[in-house]
């Protein structure tokens, strides 16, 4: 009886085409592995740098309330003839108040609020504070200065007046007066493609006309119906 050859099997293992799909897919894998990653990333940093900057204007906008509903008004004498509690343009304002963040309670303090060139950055300007104890009006003590928004292309105060029996109305300037305006508002606008968001800051200062009244002790009533000082 003659055997049959025995059948040859076949050797365990891939092909050297299975071996190429399987490093492509592999290859295919870690690319869009990677590409997620850098898109996660480049999506964690517009959104912590776009809050980073929300937080910035909103910190800005509640220490600049702060300083002017503490602002206060006082008689140009102290300085004599050189100063008074507020003065500003469209674009600088000088006001004294009584609060600070980095010096103690109750000091008067001499805040002068405007745009500046960045020095870490050619062509760029920021928000500044420029921060000093007030001497009567007089003469910058121990100045300190700090930025409160980076990268402002322009900003616009401006100050209502209400004089006697009339609307009032928003003025570009607050000059020689011993009283404080009714309202001060500030509008910041930012380069055409940064997409920060400015509303209007509009502060009432909290002390008025009845409390220069109450600095003079000759009793003269120097409280006033929105007129010049």
């Amino acid at each position: 009886m003659i055997e049959s050859a025995p059948t040859a099997t076949r050797a365990a293992g891939f092909t050297l085409l299975e071996m190429t799909v399987v490093l492509a897919l592999m290859a295919l894998i870690a690319l869009t592995t990677i590409e997620a990653l850098r898109f996660g990333r480049r999506a964690y940093i517009r959104v912590v740098t776009a809050d980073e900057a929300a937080w910035m204007s909103f910190a800005a906008q509640r220490f600049l309330r702060g300083i002017l509903e503490a602002a206060q008004p006082f008689k140009a004498e102290r300085a004599d003839g050189n100063a008074y509690g507020l003065e500003g343009t469209t674009t600088h304002l000088s006001v004294s108040a009584s609060k600070s963040r980095t010096r103690g309670p109750g000091m008067l303090l001499r805040y002068e609020i405007f745009v500046a060139p960045d020095p870490a950055e050619a062509g760029r300007r920021s928000l500044v504070v420029r921060e000093s104890v007030d001497r009567d009006g007089g003469g910058a003590s121990n100045p300190h200065t700090e930025v409160l928004v980076e990268n402002v292309l322009r900003i616009e105060w401006s100050y209502f007046d209400t004089p006697c029996h009339t609307p009032g109305e928003w003025r570009g300037e607050w000059h020689q007066r011993h009283q404080l305006p009714s309202l001060v508002r500030l509008r910041v606008a930012f380069p055409p493609d940064d997409r920060r968001q400015w509303p209007d800051l509009i502060t009432a200062p909290r002390v008025t006309d009845d409390f220069i009244f109450s600095l003079h002790s000759d009793g003269e009533d120097q409280r006033r119906c929105g007129g010049t000082g």
